[in-house]
């Protein structure tokens, strides 16, 4: 007998699924950029948009509200690394 699969909590909170599309898109925005920058900017990137979704599923199933809360918050500041990187990108014209 087959038992379903049953997914982790946090997959139901808007905020992982965001901050995952977010970080799918950043995945195949940075496949355009070309160059020995644009591969170190990309690095950036992935690795920025990639701890949101991270930050918000340890919080979560680390079952404590307080945890739950610093995770959220450490999540904002790498948005923010995320969002400034995003922001040179735009000004470099790689995006």
């Amino acid at each position: 007998m087959t038992r379903p699969v049953v997914q982790p909590p946090y997959r139901n909170l808007k905020v992982w699924v965001e901050s995952f599309d977010l970080a799918l898109d950043i995945f195949q925005l940075t496949r355009t950029f070309q160059g020995d920058e644009a591969r170190s900017i990309s690095r950036r990137l992935i690795a920025a948009s990639s701890r949101l979704p991270v930050a918000v599923a340890r919080g979560q199933s680390s079952g404590s509200t307080t945890e739950f809360i610093r995770c959220i918050k450490q999540g904002l500041f790498d948005l923010t690394e995320l969002e400034s990187q995003l922001i040179m990108c735009r000004e470099l014209r790689h995006i």
